[in-house]
């Protein structure tokens, strides 16, 4: 679990390894679930020589405002098929805004979500993919009236 909320608000991993030339491969294998306000927002951001990226099959929770806001915005040689099998719960402003803004990865699959999934609203996935073409994204068809836009 990566749990970001502190007094001073700042994510535990924010910025983490932005701006990184030289890393071309991270695994979360062991990630459970980032929560927090900022927890990861931009860690990976700009990592230009970052070409896969393997989230923890694992992964139930993403929540917090900003909780992956820009995580890996940048990362233009970020290529495949990213699945995010578990992950059951997105909550929070901007949870996964800009996450995959100009990356170059072709699907997103998110197969466990359902429509307890969001809390109150969807703007978790505001403007997510910024700056991408020609990316599938898989909801569960029973999320099509609640996400259609």
């Amino acid at each position: 679990m990566i749990n970001g909320y502190n007094s001073n608000y700042l994510g535990i991993c924010e910025g983490m390894l932005k701006n990184c030339t030289n890393l071309n491969y991270s695994g979360l294998s062991s990630l459970s679930s980032i929560y927090g306000f900022n927890v990861c927002k931009q860690m990976f951001q700009d990592c230009t020589s970052l070409l896969r990226l393997d989230f923890a099959s694992s992964l139930e929770i993403i929540s917090g405002e900003n909780a992956c806001y820009e995580m890996l915005s940048g990362c233009y040689n970020l290529y495949g098929d990213i699945e995010f099998t578990s992950l059951n719960t997105i909550e929070g402003y901007n949870a996964m805004g800009w996450m995959f803004a100009y990356t170059n990865i072709s699907s997103l699959s998110f197969p466990a979500l359902d429509s307890n999934s969001f809390g109150s609203d969807t703007s978790q996935f505001d403007y997510m993919l910024y700056g991408c073409s020609n990316v599938t994204v898989h909801f569960p068809a029973i999320l099509e009236s609640i996400l259609e836009n």
